[in-house]
């Protein structure tokens, strides 16, 4: 996993608890949407990817190291819910 994304740096990369809350409790109408593409769909993609001249230079060396942190991408997608939702 990046070391961008480790546990210690993760948790200073979200915001605030409550800050969600006080944008709602403000009147404020926050929606958050999350697009998610499941592992072997990612794969898939990037498989084509490679394979088509004209998107083959959407390819970057971190799109292979993104694919093999897929767990860790996904415990920090939910600790994020975890830790932003606040219905």
């Amino acid at each position: 996993m990046p070391a961008r994304l480790k546990p210690p740096r993760l948790s200073s990369t979200l915001p605030p608890l409550g800050s969600a809350r006080w944008l709602c409790l403000s009147g404020i109408k926050l929606l958050k949407y999350y697009l998610d593409v499941s592992q072997s769909e990612q794969r898939r993609r990037l498989k084509d990817r490679r394979k088509d001249p004209l998107t083959r230079w959407k390819l970057s060396p971190i799109d292979a190291r993104a694919v093999t942190h897929w767990v860790d991408y996904s415990l920090a997608r939910n600790e994020m819910f975890a830790r932003t939702h606040n219905r």
